[in-house]
Parts: structure tokens; C-alpha cells; sequence
């Protein structure tokens, strides 16, 4: 590691101070892609560095200013100390040198990091210098006893600093869902008889943004809105995998004049581009760039889709496990859908909740509706209950079709159709058999943890 060195002509600058070594407790404090993305920046050769500069999603002056950033959160928020960062770099180029108004191209690449960029330069490193002692505070049971607990932003679905997640197959108005909470928390009006506090609200659109606006004129025109509220929308989508959360937050703040009560991101799978859904790696750094977002007293509401089965949210766990409140739509009919709560952590799960999509032009809004019988409208089972019952029956042990479709009350062809699906999704696996006259295969239910 050999591209950061001591310039002799910025000796003055330096003092005291090595440029590893701030380059260093950097990438001690940088995490996730930003780790990668810093290392490169600052070590990289030129192979490492030339396939930076490949990236379609980013001009060289965006890689400018994303190294920038990175150094400013991470690094120093001294400009002429990050200039120099920057100068030592092997991304350094004869242009950041040229002269305008405002100062040389370095010097308003700079400005620009440090005012989207948040400040984590005080955050322990593995060393241990330059620690912030109050990143941990150690409380005994009784201070512990009298913080206090987060207020509701809307009862039982979101709350200060929480994170939710609300999942639901295609087609079951999970957007239409996720507004109706979304303007509920920017009037501070109550839905469906439940109380909501009132704050600005960033609503990322990152996927359907098309069309969009006619939803948006929907729920106005049902609440006879006039004017622009507290919502901001983001049509270009965050990704909360490739370490833009900081970059986002800061710009949020910016804009907003301090950071917002909530956080939408719609869907989950466009916002985070680039990462495997069913690596909880992946999504555990997901869940942290949430976190980040958290740490101003915000929510976060993730809209995501189930997975194949249609009976749990997709991908891995992690995400599901670090959700304080997990909510699930079911379309039970024509224009109908009940929610339900999974998880709610350490509070009584509520009752679930029927909903009916209304017309108000130029499109639908969610009202209030009756819980009804899961099944679709020709009378059958829903699919996510028919996959459930031949789950279930066999779990404890390895079953035939034909011994599935007796135990669960369904009919052969009915399991026939469901069995390749559950295979591939995983929540069932061939156990015995070979197919053959007089020896069917047999299939055992897996249970998703």
C-alpha cells in the first residue's frame, strides 16, 4: 500500500499528521461498500482504478465527488486536509487544478462533499484513537427503566427510529397501502381510527413512477388536499446496498432543513440494486444503511414482495429479523385485501385488518373493509393458503402427492401443480421415491426460519 505518501511540498499542511494514517482510522470507520469503494480510491492500482472509472453509473466527476464524500464521513472535515487526500490519491488528474470562479475544481468538489456528507470522522477505530466516548453510554437497569420508549408515528404500523417491513404478493396494492400511511404521517390526520404524529415525509418512488402521480392525485382529492404538503418525492431510486445512504440522508437534511419523521422506500428490491436477496451478508448491510437512516429518531417502511411460495417475504432473513414491524396484504377478493401483523417484537400483535381499494379519479384509495375468508373469487383457496396446507402436511414426514392432497383436503392435481414451485422456492424437498410404478416420489415441507 504504497499510493498515499508524504508530499514534501505539502509538508505544512500535514504538521504532525501522516496522510496514512488518516487514511487509515478512515477505512477503519468505513464499512460495507464504502470500505471497498475508499480502499480503491486511496490504494488502488490502476487496474483496480480503471475499473472505477468503467462503472456506467458513474462519470469521472461523479467518482470525484463520491471519493470526496467518502473522506468527509469518514476521514477529515478539514477542506484543505481532504484536497490534499485527495492530491496524494492515485485518481488525481491535472484537472482538478483548473481555475474557476468559485476556486479550482478540487476546492468546489470538496464544498459540495462535505455538504452532502455526514460525519462519522469521530467514530472509534481499531486502534482506538480518536474515539467519541459518547458513541456508548453504559446504563444501569434503572436509568435503562426510565428512557423513554419511542413515540408512535402511526399506531401499531410505524414509530420513531423503527424500521417496517410490508410485503405482499403482486397485485395486492401494497403502494397504495404504503401512500395512504404516507400522508396519513404528513397531516398528522389518524387512518382508520389510528392516531399519527405529523412530520416531512421522503417518499422514494423506484419503481411505477410513471404513472404515479395519479395515485397521488387520488389521495389528495380524497382528503381534499390543496397545496404542497410535507412529502417529498424521489422518482430516481437509492440504493441502499451500494452505500448511497449516507450521501442521501445528508442531501435529505440539506433540503429539508433537518431529516424527516419517515422514510418510504418503494420497493425494496429496486433499491437495492446489485445485491442477492438471499445472502443475509447482503442484507445485513441493507438493514445497516436503514439504520443510518434511523439514527435522527426517522422510520423506515420497506415495501417488498413475497417470495416465490407467495407465503413469506422474499429473500433472506436478516431482513425480516431486524424489522420491528412486519405487516403482510393478502388480496382476498376484488379490489379487497386484509392486513396482517407478523411480528411486532416485544407488543400484542392487532387484529387483522380488512381494507377495499375505492375509486377517487384518476385512480383507487385504500379504505377501511371487512376481514374476509381468504380465497380468490371463483371460491377457490388463495394460492399462499393451498401452498401453506401442503406444506404443512408434510412436514413431519415424507409424503406422496396423492397422501399431501389427502392429508391438506386438496385434490391431486391440486398439489401436482404447487409441488414444482415449492421445490424451487425451497419449502419442500424430495425425500425417497423414484418415481417409478409403484414407488411415487416423496416430499417433506421445509420450514423458512
Amino acid at each position: 500500500m504504497t499510493a498515499i505518501e508524504y508530499s514534501p511540498e505539502y509538508a505544512a499542511l500535514w504538521g504532525d499528521q501522516s496522510p496514512v494514517a488518516l487514511a487509515e482510522d478512515a477505512l477503519d470507520r468505513a464499512t460495507g461498500r464504502d470500505h471497498s469503494a475508499l480502499f480503491a480510491y486511496l490504494y488502488g492500482d490502476a487496474q483496480d482504478i480503471e475499473h472505477r472509472l468503467r462503472d456506467p453509473k458513474l462519470s469521472r466527476s461523479e467518482v470525484d465527488l463520491h471519493f470526496a464524500i467518502l473522506l468527509a464521513t469518514y476521514a477529515t472535515r478539514d477542506p484543505a486536509l481532504i484536497a490534499a487526500l485527495m492530491r496524494e490519491s492515485p485518481l488525481k488528474r491535472p484537472k482538478w487544478q483548473e481555475q474557476r470562479p468559485e476556486g479550482t475544481i478540487l476546492d468546489r468538489t470538496v464544498r459540495v462533499a462535505l455538504r452532502k456528507a455526514p460525519d462519522h470522522t469521530t467514530a472509534p477505530t481499531e486502534t482506538g484513537t480518536d474515539v467519541t466516548p459518547s458513541r456508548w453510554t453504559l446504563y444501569t437497569d434503572e436509568e435503562l427503566l426510565a428512557l423513554p420508549e419511542p413515540s408512535w408515528l402511526l399506531q401499531d404500523v410505524l414509530f420513531a427510529g423503527g424500521l417496517t417491513l410490508l410485503y405482499g404478493l403482486k397485485g395486492t396494492y401494497k403502494s397504495f397501502l404504503a401512500l395512504a400511511w404516507t400522508y396519513a404521517v404528513a397531516t398528522g390526520a389518524a387512518w382508520l381510527d389510528r392516531p399519527s404524529a405529523s412530520g416531512p415525509v421522503v417518499y422514494v418512488v423506484a419503481e411505477g413512477k410513471g404513472f404515479f402521480r395519479r395515485r397521488v392525485e387520488a389521495i389528495r382529492t380524497r382528503l381534499q388536499l390543496t397545496g404542497s404538503g410535507s412529502i417529498r418525492f424521489v422518482t430516481v431510486p437509492v440504493n441502499l446496498f451500494d452505500g448511497e445512504a449516507p450521501a442521501f440522508a445528508a442531501y435529505v437534511r440539506e433540503q429539508l432543513d433537518g431529516p424527516p419523521v419517515l422514510y418510504v422506500f418503494d420497493t425494496l428490491a429496486r433499491s437495492t440494486a446489485g445485491a442477492e436477496e438471499n445472502s443475509n451478508k447482503d442484507m445485513g448491510l441493507v438493514v445497516q444503511a436503514a439504520q443510518l437512516l434511523q439514527q435522527g429518531g426517522a422510520a423506515v417502511l420497506l415495501v417488498h414482495h413475497t417470495g416465490k411460495d407467495g407465503l413469506d417475504a422474499r429473500g433472506a432473513s436478516a431482513l425480516r429479523n431486524a424489522a420491528d414491524v412486519v405487516c403482510k396484504l393478502v388480496k382476498t377478493g376484488e379490489r379487497t385485501v386484509t392486513l396482517t401483523w407478523e411480528n411486532t417484537k416485544d407488543l400484542k400483535e392487532p387484529e387483522p385488518l380488512g381494507l377495499v381499494l375505492e375509486p377517487s379519479p384518476p385512480s383507487l384509495v385504500v379504505t377501511a373493509g371487512q376481514v374476509v375468508e381468504q380465497v380468490a373469487k371463483d371460491g377457490r383457496r388463495s394460492i399462499e393458503d393451498t401452498r401453506g396446507l401442503i406444506i404443512t402436511a408434510c412436514l413431519r414426514e415424507a409424503r406422496t402427492v396423492d397422501e399431501i392432497a389427502g392429508a391438506a383436503g386438496l385434490t391431486t392435481r391440486t398439489v401436482r401443480e404447487h409441488v414444482p414451485v415449492l421445490i424451487a422456492a425451497g419449502r419442500l424437498k424430495q425425500e425417497g421415491g423414484t418415481g417409478q410404478k409403484g414407488d411415487p416420489f416423496r416430499y417433506r415441507g421445509v420450514e423458512k426460519f
